[in-house]
């Protein structure tokens, strides 16, 4: 299985230790950093690409994220949250899959972790089509 480049943005602090917990746990998922704040994360793709971040919130507005779409490629995002309408903006914004807090395990991670590869799978086999 390929190394997974994260980042988890955590703005309220609601389950970034459990996460940390969680990924250190898994040996092909390098985390970047956990950041609180959606500027430093931003700072940071922009210097160190990344798979898939890890987008904590607890309740709407989203921070605005079209920042991250500019990106090449743009990252993954998961939202783990329990708010209903966070989980509708997700899909919105073509989350590749959310996490209820209250369902954050090691197996529910793995499950997303899957996806992830998946979608990177994907991805490569386009840009072979292509280039």
């Amino acid at each position: 299985m390929i190394e997974l480049k994260a980042i988890i943005i955590d703005e309220m602090h609601l389950v970034d230790k459990q996460i940390l917990r969680l990924l250190r746990k898994l040996p092909h998922v390098h985390l970047i950093a956990g950041v609180s704040r959606l500027s430093a994360a931003v700072d940071l793709l922009q210097r160190q690409p990344v798979d898939v971040l890890f987008l904590c919130i607890a309740a709407l507005p989203l921070p605005s994220l079209s920042r991250f779409k500019d990106l090449d490629p743009p990252p993954m995002l998961v939202l783990i949250t329990d708010d209903a309408a966070v989980a509708f903006e997700g899909y919105v914004l073509n989350a590749l899959d959310l996490i209820r807090k209250d369902e954050l395990t090691e197996e529910r991670l793995g499950r997303t972790l899957e996806k992830v590869h998946t979608e990177l799978l994907q991805r490569w086999r386009l840009s072979q089509e292509v280039g």
